[in-house]
């Protein structure tokens, strides 16, 4: 009597891969890190970044304040034109941008 012979499985892969999920977000968890200061001390990071954002602003006055002591209004207005031209040069051929 003939031994009956298996046929091979055209799927070798018993589970089959999902559909992808229609959501483009990367990161399935929306929630933030656990780890990070901003889910342990929110009112700490807040208190920092303000500090933060008032120590640059006062090296931007002060340093502004001392660079137009030394350089003339005109000068300031002609590099301020000078960089919007060679900005546009540059955007009209580098073209507009197909994704962020």
């Amino acid at each position: 009597m003939p031994t009956p012979t298996a046929t091979p499985n055209p799927n070798p892969n018993p589970n089959p891969s999902p559909s992808p999920s229609p959501n483009p977000n990367p990161n399935p968890n929306p929630n933030p890190n656990p780890n990070q200061a901003a889910a342990k001390e929110p009112f700490g990071v807040t208190l920092g970044a303000i500090i933060g954002h008032g120590i640059c602003t006062g090296i931007a006055v002060i340093g502004g304040k001392l660079l137009a002591s030394r350089i003339s209004e005109r000068m300031t207005l002609m590099a301020g034109g000078a960089l919007f031209i060679l900005f546009a040069i540059a955007a009209l051929i580098q073209g507009p941008a197909s994704s962020f």
